[in-house]
């Protein structure tokens, strides 16, 4: 349980950077991710 909470921790984390360097909505890059 442990290794899948953190992936998932990654990946918000990850997304939430994304979103400060780039300027650009959280849409953008859930379209990016996804």
């Amino acid at each position: 349980k442990m290794a899948t909470l953190n992936i998932i921790r990654n990946k918000i984390v990850s997304r939430i950077f994304a979103v400060t360097k780039r300027q650009t909505p959280y849409v953008e890059t859930f379209k990016f991710a996804a």
